[in-house]
């Protein structure tokens, strides 16, 4: 997956960073965990050295992590899509639970889901399509 960020204006990019800090300090103490039992579960599970100083740079900043690194430990915290991450509610169980379907189903699939949903919710489409613009 490619970090979609790359080409963001530095002030957008701090304030998408800043949230998604936020984020992760906030669920990782919902899941009742902290940097250390992460960085280790992260290591366990994919075979590797990941360090707590790992975490907690990506958690203190203020140097951005790889997406690789932060893809990991949003797998670790449970979440399906590193894109929850920069949502107001990152905790909703419904948006995670949603994003996990999206990459599970077929292109096809995924294109007849975004045409129920662009239909069922004109709005918001709408109101992603003038986001886009500027």
């Amino acid at each position: 997956m490619k970090d979609p960020e790359h080409n963001k204006p530095a002030t957008e990019n701090d304030e998408i960073w800043q949230r998604r800090r936020r984020n992760l300090n906030l669920l990782i103490h919902y899941k009742g965990t902290n940097a250390s039992a992460l960085s280790r579960q992260i290591a366990e599970s994919n075979n590797i050295k990941f360090g707590v100083n790992t975490v907690n740079a990506v958690l203190n900043g203020p140097s951005k992590p790889k997406f690789e690194t932060l893809e990991m430990i949003c797998e670790a915290l449970g979440l399906h899509n590193v894109s929850i991450l920069d949502a107001e509610n990152p905790i909703s169980e419904i948006r995670n639970d949603l994003f996990g379907m999206v990459q599970a189903i077929s292109e096809d699939q995924a294109k007849e889901a975004l045409e129920f949903l662009s239909q069922r919710f004109p709005d918001v489409r709408a109101a992603i399509a003038e986001k886009e613009k500027g």
